[in-house]
């Protein structure tokens, strides 16, 4: 439970706050910062879930750069790949950071942009399984509705509160664990917004 439902929340959340920080992402966070300042300082809701569209896209953009290393599943039943059949019982191995860069559905794939998930068209260009941060189909992450909610709403509760300043500007380093981390962790220097930025 605890890794289910805390560890890769958090983990997720470090890579958005982590990529909104980064200078050539300004564009990106001040419009998050307008989606969150039109609650005008009251704490979010989960009826203000479904509006925060921003928010959200933020969120997958920064899952899809996240990604992980494999993802395992079983054939329940032969199966056909690219014209080959796999038997059941097969040991597929789905690269997500593979699949979620893959620059035939991600154009300029290392580029943080969370437009990709609120232009339809792009969105609907794309293959239905070619975004996979809870998986698919029967074995879904049960907790995938549980994830959104509490990254919704601690994003926008955080921006809210702070404006959040990288303590060293450079890439991003992925930590290959269980919910794929940042390596090294999220040094930042935090301003309270009713504070002069310093």
């Amino acid at each position: 439970m605890l890794a289910g439902g805390y560890d890769t929340v958090v983990a997720s959340l470090s890579w958005t706050l982590g990529r909104l920080s980064q200078p050539e992402n300004k564009d990106a966070l001040d419009r998050l910062y307008e989606e969150v300042d039109s609650l005008n300082g009251r704490a979010p809701t989960f009826d203000d879930i479904s509006a925060m569209v921003w928010t959200k896209a933020c969120f997958d953009e920064a899952q899809r750069l996240q990604g992980g290393p494999v993802h395992n599943r079983f054939a329940m039943e032969d199966v056909e790949v690219a014209g080959r059949v796999f038997p059941t019982g097969t040991s597929f191995g789905i690269g997500w950071y593979s699949m979620h860069t893959d620059p035939r559905w991600w154009p300029e794939p290392m580029k943080y942009d969370p437009s990709r998930f609120t232009d339809r068209a792009v969105f609907e260009a794309r293959p239905k399984h070619a975004f996979l941060p809870f998986g698919a189909g029967p074995h879904i992450c049960i907790g995938s509705g549980m994830g959104y909610l509490n990254a919704q709403l601690l994003l926008t509760i955080i921006l809210q509160r702070y404006r959040i300043e990288l303590r060293e500007i450079g890439a991003l380093r992925h930590d290959f664990m269980l919910s794929t981390p940042l390596k090294g962790g999220l040094p930042v220097r935090l301003h309270r917004r009713e504070e002069p930025e310093s």
